[in-house]
């Protein structure tokens, strides 16, 4: 069986999941391959709504959703990487 029969036998025409929906938004490599994901995008409207709309709550456009939820501050970035790195050493020491 060649890997594109595969792939098409394992996955088939089955929409996308939340572990697909990540990959293609952050162009990650997931279970299934881009190739598979993009050839169901183009057939499936119900995928691309649900990717539109997952892509418009990542980059709002809104003007209210843009006061609703302002850009961090470098300062404020530091401080949660700063948290991130404290958590991360606890961790590691338990």
């Amino acid at each position: 069986m060649s890997a594109r029969t595969n792939v098409f036998a394992r996955f088939g025409s089955r929409c996308l999941t939340d572990e697909d929906f990540y990959a293609c938004l952050t162009q990650s490599q997931g279970a299934r391959p881009h190739a598979d994901l993009e050839r169901h995008l183009k057939r499936c409207s119900d995928c691309q709504d649900r990717l539109s709309g997952l892509k418009e709550l990542l980059e709002p456009e809104l003007p209210e959703i843009r006061e609703a939820f302002p850009e961090s501050t470098a300062e404020e970035i530091q401080e949660t990487l700063s948290l991130i790195a404290r958590q991360g050493k606890r961790e590691a020491t338990k």
